[in-house]
């Protein structure tokens, strides 16, 4: 039996591909109906033991002082949609994030299969369940919040993982999430394997993403593209044409990520 498999389009079930790229191995197609762009055939087992040394890598930087500046930013763009203090967080790695919602008064639950990782946050006192969301047996209605950091491009079945977020979050509260751009002008530049590695079963561009939230029951509230990186090793001295890319190329949808946050329309 081969360890991959063949699968039809997760955001709107067809099976109507057409090559995207083919790289390193990994065979990216579009679907034509909707324009997904996701990794076909893919492997069958979908998640890989983490490494020490990734395990080492993604502690440190979730942990790393300066991140916290960027986490509260995140942060306080939930509070319009506090009510209870609940917030979910769906690949959490090692906990960084949760730790900093903590901080700002929030009750956060992580969910995040890899048990290297979660064991790390938990003996932190973190509050980590290592399964997949939609094997949780979360309650219904109960967060304010969801948050997936860079992540939904992971995951094996996004709109099953949307609409179980849909399921727990209470009406009114918001799902929110960063992700690559496909759209973007610096992946159209460098369509290598640093913007298309093996572990992106789904690649998403603005119009894919809306779609996901509106077939998972949410209103996209707003999304914004940001950044531009030249293509190979970063140097100091292009930051100032990167940044002056980002502000011309972000309103017009191609910035390199995307953050997206949307809303359970109320009852």
């Amino acid at each position: 039996m081969s360890d991959k498999e063949h699968i039809r389009c997760d955001l709107c079930g067809e099976d109507k591909p057409k090559k995207h790229l083919e790289l390193a191995g990994n065979t990216f197609v579009e679907c034509t109906n909707c324009g997904l762009i996701y990794l076909n055939p893919r492997p069958r087992e979908g998640f890989e033991q983490v490494s020490a040394e990734t395990l080492r890598g993604l502690t440190e930087k979730g942990y790393r002082r300066s991140r916290l500046k960027y986490y509260r930013r995140i942060l306080k763009g939930f509070e319009p949609y506090r009510q209870h203090g609940r917030l979910l967080e769906v690949g959490c790695a090692s906990g960084g994030f949760l730790k900093a919602a903590g901080g700002e008064g929030w009750s956060a639950v992580g969910i995040e299969i890899s048990d290297e990782l979660a064991s790390v946050g938990r003996e932190r006192g973190l509050d980590i369940r290592t399964c997949d969301l939609c094997e949780a047996g979360l309650p219904t209605g109960h967060f304010d919040i969801g948050a997936l950091n860079m992540v939904i491009e992971h995951v094996t079945g996004p709109t099953a993982v949307m609409k179980e977020l849909h399921r727990v979050l209470r009406p009114g509260g918001a799902v929110w999430m960063h992700t690559p751009n496909y759209a973007s002008t610096t992946i159209k530049m460098a369509p290598g394997i640093e913007n298309y590695p093996g572990g992106h079963l789904s690649c998403f561009t603005p119009a894919t993403i809306s779609l996901l939230c509106r077939k998972s029951g949410f209103e996209v509230k707003y999304l914004r593209t940001t950044g531009f990186r030249f293509p190979g090793a970063r140097k100091a001295w292009r930051k100032p044409a990167e940044k002056l890319a980002s502000l011309v190329l972000g309103p017009l949808g191609k910035g390199y990520r995307m953050r997206v946050l949307a809303v359970k329309k109320p009852v």
